[in-house]
């Protein structure tokens, strides 16, 4: 994304309209083989942090890294998605799958990413935080010690976010559980001092050559790598000093309209808040064997898949095949178990 905002201040705030909400049959998520799941991990017997992130994806080499509470599998891409179409074992819906490479861990990982051109993995700790480097060719090659560690001063991450571009894949922002913002310098091997303080959340721009730091207040620091402040969107007007939201919801923007009872200016190349109407077409997290609830602690995009889909959209009698391969959106739950759904448009 980008960031438009300009440098703006609280004084001249005011309350924009809200989103259009939309309901749609153009947009769904489909299971790729049924109600098919694969064992990816051991299960977690304590949750790990709330803010863990413990999947990630490096769709140009077709590899995916994954944390259970005491190990890292990294495997390919291909080999997960034939595990999900293999046949079942017993009534279980859950697939049996041997990873390519494990490495076992002495604490229990919190975050866990690769860099944007795929060089590195980068793990932290749950407790004492520090980031760990792995090279992934290393790792592919039977390696299973880290390149380089660099410390956090103790300090459990809460948000561990690299450059999105292959160009500058050496940075990676990370927010510590007391709310400080750092930027980590792989090819330096450093990392900066705070560069802000009471640090929700972060994100990057686009291409990279910014980030935005979401605040406990509410409000918004947008920013260069280097600290250097660009932009300050203020918290909305008549948000109160503590908000809480469990709410998951959709946002989308399309360059075409995905429903037909709005006006098609007022939901086009703008962000909607979208519903699905067909329920089975949600992406939904299986219930446990005690019938509990799973909690999901990774989410990732698969764009690794080179096979088009057949019969994309089931009710469409004209369209054979998609043009082109479909995204995969993938879930880790607690349990270790991935679940994946193809994310299928009508355009």
């Amino acid at each position: 994304m980008s960031f438009p905002f300009g440098a703006s201040s609280g004084g001249g705030a005011s309350k924009g309209p809200d989103l259009e909400t939309i309901q749609t049959e153009a947009l769904g998520f489909l299971s790729i083989a049924g109600d098919a799941k694969v064992r990816l991990t051991s299960s977690w017997s304590d949750l790990p942090a709330p803010s863990s992130s413990l999947l990630s994806v490096a769709s140009r080499k077709g590899l995916v890294a994954a944390a259970g509470p005491d190990q890292i599998i990294i495997a390919t891409t291909e080999a997960i998605r034939k595990a999900f179409e293999s046949p079942k074992d017993g009534d279980s819906d859950v697939r049996a799958f041997e990873p390519q490479l494990k490495i076992p861990m002495s604490m229990r990982v919190s975050q866990l990413v690769f860099t944007a051109d795929e060089n590195y993995l980068v793990l932290s700790a749950e407790s004492g935080g520090g980031l760990a480097v792995y090279e992934v060719q290393s790792l592919l090659g039977g390696s299973s010690a880290s390149a380089f560690e660099l410390s956090t001063n103790g300090e459990a991450l809460r948000a561990l976010a690299p450059n999105p571009t292959p160009e500058k894949a050496e940075l990676v922002a990370i927010v510590t559980d007391g709310g400080n913002l750092h930027m980590a310098n792989l090819r330096d091997r450093s990392i900066s001092n705070a560069l802000k303080g009471q640090v929700s959340c972060v994100s990057w721009s686009s291409k990279g050559k910014q980030l935005c730091a979401g605040l406990a207040d509410g409000s918004i620091h947008q920013m260069t790598p280097e600290g250097e402040g660009k932009a300050e969107i203020p918290t909305p007007p008549g948000q109160s000093n503590c908000h809480a939201s469990t709410e998951v919801g959709l946002l989308t923007r399309s360059k075409n309209p995905l429903a037909s009872d709005k006006p098609a200016d007022s939901i086009t190349g703008v962000f909607t808040t979208t519903e699905l109407l067909d329920d089975t077409k949600r992406p939904t997290l299986p219930m446990t064997d005690s019938m509990d609830d799973s909690t999901a602690i990774g989410i990732a995009l698969d764009l690794s898949a080179t096979n088009k889909v057949y019969k994309p959209i089931p009710a469409d009698d004209e369209l054979e095949e998609s043009p082109s391969p479909l995204p995969g959106f993938w879930i880790l739950t607690h349990e270790g178990i991935l679940c994946s759904w193809q994310r299928r448009i009508r355009d």
